[in-house]
């Protein structure tokens, strides 16, 4: 009887059982990590909260405004794209007023926004082709469960981005 060919067998099937149970292991755990980074990234609680705060300010502007200036330019366009370009803001609509001055510009500068979508809640019929990689992906990732309000997007300056579905308020629909 020859115990060491036994004890060499015997050897390779264990190290070949740990070794394809680290291999799964290692794959289970890069996917928990990704999703774990996810969650930390789309949504959080900051996020939701900035977003809630600037539906409450587009909600105390006036209604005319409201009606003649963001309902018309989301629908014409689609959505109202507000971005930092030069450490200024910018948007995709002609005339430059959703941020309103000093007040709307200040709000957005202290939440830390970096880009702001506003637009129908439902995103299937949104030109994704101007937003960077970052904003088509987490858009990519939204659930519509139905309706007919409007949404808030924001990519913030930390990476980080949110979305909030909101009512216009004060409005004849």
């Amino acid at each position: 009887m020859n115990k060491k060919g036994f004890t060499l067998v015997e050897t390779l099937i264990v190290s070949t059982v740990v070794a394809g149970i680290l291999v799964y292991l290692f794959l289970q755990f890069s996917t928990v990590k990704r999703n774990f980074n996810t969650s930390f990234r789309y949504n959080t609680v900051n996020g939701l909260y900035a977003l809630e705060d600037i539906s409450e300010y587009i909600n105390s502007l006036d209604t005319e405004f409201k009606n003649n200036y963001i309902i018309n330019s989301i629908d014409n366009i689609g959505y109202i794209n507000i971005y930092t370009l030069n450490d200024k803001y910018e948007d995709n609509v002609d005339s430059y007023e959703i941020i309103l001055g000093i007040d709307g510009e200040d709000l957005l500068d202290s939440l830390n926004i970096d880009n702001l979508i506003i637009t129908f809640e439902d995103l299937s019929d949104i030109d994704k082709s101007t937003f960077n990689k970052g904003i088509t992906k987490f858009i990519d990732r939204i659930n519509y469960d139905g309706g007919s309000n409007y949404r808030l997007i924001a990519k913030f300056k930390d990476d980080t981005y949110a979305n909030l579905v909101f009512r216009l308020e004060g409005l004849d629909e």
